[in-house]
């Protein structure tokens, strides 16, 4: 069916769906065909293969999206398309996901879809689906800011119609009930969300949270484990892009996230923990971003020194895999939030050390000054307060705190060199007072063995 629009039409790719005994015959990638090849701008074929081809099954669930993106993206690229449909078929049950051409090329891009991120639908198709899968595949290949701005207008126009179809069909209670539209609650939480995000709309995000939600909580006994999991860190993602500035027009948006803060770190470990830095390293990167947010947020309503040390290793965890070389837009965003934490944990004086040195052992000297001058102001504030028993801690505490002054002095950051210069005087004193306890505390102990 042509593009009748003004905006060059999205090329989608649908596959052969994987069966219990391999490709299902094409009656799914048929099925999913029929309902895509008259929307909005979109422009489907069918393609011979699955990507999951020859793939043995024991490698569980990461593997098998690690093959499908891998095998995925090359097709794109191949063809020139914009995004392939692929998934599993059981009995009149396809759980579908949309592969981009492009990954998600900033740590907090607002749109795109993870590997994970699903839709379970019925054969047939229904509208219902029909409409929420054309919306997931607009927020699958909208985010590329280096479209021009007409085809941009065109695909976020498109969005918001098929998301305001799917809402009607939806909120009509033509949608059947059960495990199928537990997950047309979370595939529509994930077109709000996009479509939040585009908007700087606060109400259309806390929604997706509400929608996403009660969705998951429905399929807590029909959906696999890893792919629960994976999918709640969807929903964490969504929870941390609400607002946390309770302003006039999103205070509840804010105290929304507020409340949700404990079971967003718990979902982002649990999704954390099912990614590998080898199978899906972009993934397994972002996974400990949303984890990062989550703790610093989380740290900064309760002041948690600790808070801040997760949030930081976190983040370089993150950087292991967005390296200099490999990735610098991704990682220029990861040391900017690594600053910030940084000067938090200027401020909270309690904690540890070791996040703070494995942020000064992976940051060459000459990638970011400025970052390593905030991780030696934080050392070393952090090490007056060490209770490690380290040989002298007052006096590398003060070598650490006088680098950061003098790097901040000399880029011109008065600012910063003064709350480090502050700092350093209170870490004279903290420790002055610390040799003095200790030495009177000596003295006493001294005088009754004496007499003893």
């Amino acid at each position: 069916m042509p593009w009748s629009g003004t905006g060059r039409a999205v090329t989608v790719l649908v596959c052969p769906l994987d069966g219990v005994n391999g490709a299902d015959g094409g009656l799914g990638a048929n099925a999913v065909w029929r309902a895509l090849r008259r929307r909005e701008g979109l422009r489907a074929r069918i393609v011979p293969g699955s990507p999951t081809a020859n793939l043995t099954r024991d490698g569980g669930l990461v593997a098998l999206l690690a093959r499908t993106q891998h095998v995925g993206r090359t097709w794109l690229t191949d063809s020139g398309a914009d995004a392939l449909i692929w998934g599993q078929r059981a009995g009149n049950m396809l759980r579908l996901s949309v592969i981009s051409s492009d990954p998600r090329r900033a740590a907090e891009e607002p749109l795109g879809l993870h590997p994970w991120s699903t839709i379970q639908v019925p054969m047939p198709i229904t509208e219902t689906a029909a409409e929420i899968l054309h919306a997931m595949v607009l927020i699958a290949v909208t985010p590329s800011r280096e479209l021009a701005s007409r085809t941009r207008r065109h695909r976020r126009r498109a969005l918001r119609h098929a998301m305001a179809r799917a809402e009607t069909r939806m909120l009509g209670g033509r949608a059947r009930s059960g495990v199928i539209v537990e997950g047309y609650r979370v595939a529509l939480g994930l077109v709000q969300r996009a479509h939040g995000l585009l908007t700087r709309d606060p109400v259309r995000l806390a929604r997706a949270v509400r929608l996403m939600e009660t969705g998951l909580n429905g399929l807590t006994k029909s959906w696999p484990t890893d792919l629960l999991a994976l999918a709640r860190l969807d929903w964490a993602d969504t929870v941390l892009a609400l607002p946390d500035d309770p302003g006039a027009d999103a205070g509840f948006a804010a105290a929304l996230a507020d409340a949700r803060l404990d079971t967003v770190v718990a979902a982002c470990r649990a999704g954390a923990a099912r990614l590998s830095p080898i199978a899906l390293p972009d993934a397994y990167a972002a996974a400990h971003v949303s984890l990062a947010r989550a703790l610093w947020r989380k740290a900064g309503r309760d002041g948690d020194a600790d808070g801040f040390d997760a949030a930081l290793s976190a983040l370089t965890a993150a950087a292991w895999v967005w390296t200099r070389d490999g990735d610098p837009e991704r990682r220029r965003i990861l040391l900017t939030a690594m600053g910030a934490i940084l000067r938090d944990r200027v401020i909270h004086a309690s904690g540890g050390d070791a996040s703070i040195r494995a942020v000064l052992e992976m940051i060459a000297p000459d990638e970011d000054i400025v970052l390593r001058a905030w991780a030696q102001a934080a050392l070393g504030v952090t090490l007056i307060w060490s209770k490690t028993g380290a040989a002298d801690p007052g006096a590398d505490a003060m070598a650490a705190l006088g680098e950061a002054v003098a790097t901040f002095e000399s880029l011109g950051m008065t600012d910063a060199a003064g709350l480090a210069r502050t700092q350093m005087d209170g870490a004279a004193d903290a420790w002055a007072h610390r040799v003095a306890a200790a030495d009177s505390t000596g003295r006493i102990v001294a005088f009754q063995r004496r007499r003893a």
